[in-house]
C-alpha cells in the first residue's frame, strides 16, 4: 500500500513540493521579521536546546510564500465559521475587533490602586481618568449569536473605585465612525470627542482640526487574522503646526514620522511605535500636561497640544525615568490618564511609576 502510494502522481507532485519549499526556506534571503504578522520571525540557535521544535518553527516562519498561506489559512478559517482568531473577532461588514471587557479583573483593579496611591503621593496634582471601551462595545457588526458581555459594567467598577476625576469619552453608539474596522485605536473623529470631552471638563474651548489622512493602514486586529478580503483602512489624525516633538530623548522632524508610512501599521507614524517618554512642545501655549497610557494617546496628544505648552507622555511599560524627576522638571500642572480598555486591563506596569 505504501508503494502504491509513493508512485501515485499526487503524492510524488505534494512531496516534490514539500521537498522544493523546505530547500528555497534553507536557501533563500531571510527576513528578521514579519510585517504582516508584527512579530519578529523564529531563528535557530544551536545553543538554546530543543532544536526539533527551533526548526520546526523556524521552517514554518520561513517557508515559502509564507505570508499568503497565512492570509489564505485565516480566510479559509473565517469561510468554515471560526469567528474568533488569536483574539480577534471576525464581525460582519469586514470588521474585526477584539475581544470586549466583561469584568473589571485583578489587574484593573491593581491598576485603580497604583493611581489611588499616585494621586495620595502627589495631592496638590489634579488626575483624570479617561479608559476608551474597545470597538466590540456598542457595535452592530459582532459576529452572529455571540454574547458580549457588559463593557459598560467593567467600567462602572472601576470608576467606583478611583478617587481621580472620572471623564466620559463621549463616544455614543453607533460607533462605526469612531473606531478602524482592522486595528483597535480611534479614529481622529473617534478622538476627536474624547478631546472634545477633555475641554469640556476642564474648561477649555475646542480647536479647530488640522486634518491628515493616509491610506493602505491595516491595523493590530488583521495582523492576528489576515483575511484575504479586507479593504484597507485609511489612517486619519489631526496634526497642528507649530508643535515640536522629542521622544526617548531624540528631536522629530514634525509629528509624523514619515518611514513608519511605508508599512502596513500606519498608526505606528503617529508619534511613534513604541517609546517612554515623549514631549510635545507648543511655544504659542501655556502650563504643563502629563499624559500616562499607551498608543491611544498618540493621536490625542497632538489635539491637546494647542492648549498646553509641554505634554508629556509617559508609556510605563517602556518609561525608564524617575517619575518624581518628570514631574519637577516638566513643571507638571496636570495630570490625565488615558488607556484602551483592555490594555489597562491586562497591564500591570502601572505599578513601576511608584515612587
Amino acid at each position: 500500500m505504501k508503494d502504491l502510494l509513493l508512485k501515485a502522481p499526487l503524492t510524488r507532485t505534494v512531496l516534490l513540493l514539500m521537498l522544493a519549499g523546505l530547500l528555497l526556506a534553507l536557501i533563500l534571503p531571510k527576513a528578521d521579521f514579519s510585517e504582516m504578522e508584527n512579530r519578529v520571525l523564529a531563528t535557530v540557535d544551536l545553543r538554546a536546546g530543543q532544536l526539533d521544535r527551533q526548526l520546526e518553527n523556524y521552517l514554518a516562519d520561513h517557508f515559502p510564500f509564507h505570508d499568503a498561506l497565512v492570509q489564505g489559512q485565516s480566510s479559509l478559517a473565517a469561510a468554515l465559521g471560526r469567528r474568533l482568531q488569536n483574539g480577534v473577532l471576525i464581525g460582519s461588514g469586514g470588521w474585526l475587533m477584539e475581544e470586549p471587557v466583561r469584568e473589571a479583573g485583578s489587574a484593573a483593579r491593581s491598576g485603580v490602586r497604583v493611581l489611588n496611591a499616585l494621586q495620595d503621593a502627589y495631592p496638590d496634582l489634579p488626575f483624570s481618568v479617561m479608559l476608551v471601551p474597545p470597538s466590540s462595545h456598542g457595535t452592530d457588526h459582532l459576529p452572529a449569536l455571540y454574547q458580549a458581555g457588559d463593557t459598560g459594567k467593567a467600567l462602572a467598577e472601576l470608576r467606583a473605585e478611583l478617587r481621580a476625576e472620572w471623564i466620559e469619552t463621549g463616544l455614543k453608539d453607533p460607533v462605526d465612525s469612531y473606531y478602524y474596522r482592522t486595528d483597535h485605536h480611534l479614529t481622529a473623529a473617534g478622538t476627536r470627542v474624547c478631546y472634545e470631552s477633555l475641554c469640556r471638563a476642564w474648561g477649555l474651548m475646542p480647536r479647530a482640526a488640522e486634518p491628515y489622512s493616509a491610506e493602505g493602514f491595516l491595523g493590530s486586529y488583521w495582523s492576528k487574522a489576515p483575511l484575504l478580503q479586507t479593504q484597507p483602512d485609511v489612517l486619519t489624525a489631526d496634526l497642528p503646526s507649530g508643535v515640536t516633538l522629542t521622544v526617548d530623548g531624540e528631536k522629530r522632524d514634525g509629528l509624523l514620522n514619515r518611514d513608519r508610512l511605508q508599512g502596513r501599521n500606519k498608526y505606528a507614524a503617529l508619534i511613534d511605535s513604541v517609546y517612554g517618554h515623549a514631549v510635545l512642545e507648543n511655544t504659542a501655549a501655556e502650563g504643563s500636561l502629563l499624559i500616562i497610557g499607551d498608543s491611544y494617546a498618540n493621536c490625542l496628544a497632538p489635539m491637546l497640544a494647542r492648549h498646553f505648552g509641554r505634554i508629556d507622555l509617559v508609556d510605563p511599560r517602556y518609561f525608564a525615568q524617575e517619575l518624581p524627576t518628570l514631574l519637577r522638571d516638566a513643571g507638571t500642572q496636570r495630570v490625565l490618564v488615558y488607556y484602551g480598555l483592555n490594555t489597562f486591563s491586562q497591564t500591570r506596569a502601572l505599578a513601576m511609576l511608584m515612587p
